[in-house]
């Protein structure tokens, strides 16, 4: 895990532990929105994340912007607490190992699935439901098309990969091939 990784699971692990457990699915999505709001407005990106404007300043842009967006009073003071530790650039990854934590606490567990063309909603919910049966969560998908795969599918669960594409077997295929000579 790099660096940021490890700051940003640090501050998920202190986020989670101030919000109580029927609110921690919106604190998630109230951090979404304002990632969302950051990306879509380069200039207030770059006011939060510059080192050299004041944290005090940083604050009193952030609350805002918080307030417009309906944000809670814990995730507006948990924004200007990174925008103030100059860890605003991290807020992605800081949300991402939110997610994974109220997703472990809930028995839950993100997969990225590629698939070689986009599938329909009843074949979503067999993937999720035959890929929690391997892991014995129940299973989110984030599916992303990537036609290189030819078909199939490719899915990540944490440190898990099962590849069931056919770019995947040919590859294996070549790999075995490979050693035999």
């Amino acid at each position: 895990m790099t660096r940021e990784g490890t700051v940003a699971r640090r501050y998920a692990k202190a986020l989670l532990a101030l919000v109580e457990s029927p609110d921690r699915e919106g604190v998630g999505e109230e951090l979404e929105r304002f990632l969302h709001t950051l990306e879509t407005h380069p200039a207030l990106r770059q006011a939060v994340t510059r080192p050299w404007i004041k944290g005090s300043d940083k604050r009193a842009i952030l609350a805002g912007v918080v307030e417009r967006n309906g944000a809670s009073p814990l995730v507006g003071s948990f924004l200007g607490l990174l925008a103030e530790k100059n860890r605003m650039g991290i807020l992605s990854e800081i949300l991402a190992a939110y997610r994974a934590l109220v997703d472990l606490e809930a028995g839950r567990i993100r997969a990225e699935v590629r698939t070689a063309y986009p599938l329909a909603s009843a074949e979503r919910a067999q993937l999720a439901q035959r890929l929690g049966r391997a892991v014995g969560r129940t299973v989110l998908l984030d599916e992303v098309a990537d036609p290189g795969l030819i078909a199939g599918f490719r899915a990540h669960l944490g440190s898990l990969v099962l590849d069931a594409s056919l770019k995947g077997q040919i590859e294996s295929i070549r790999e075995r091939l490979r050693g035999q000579r």
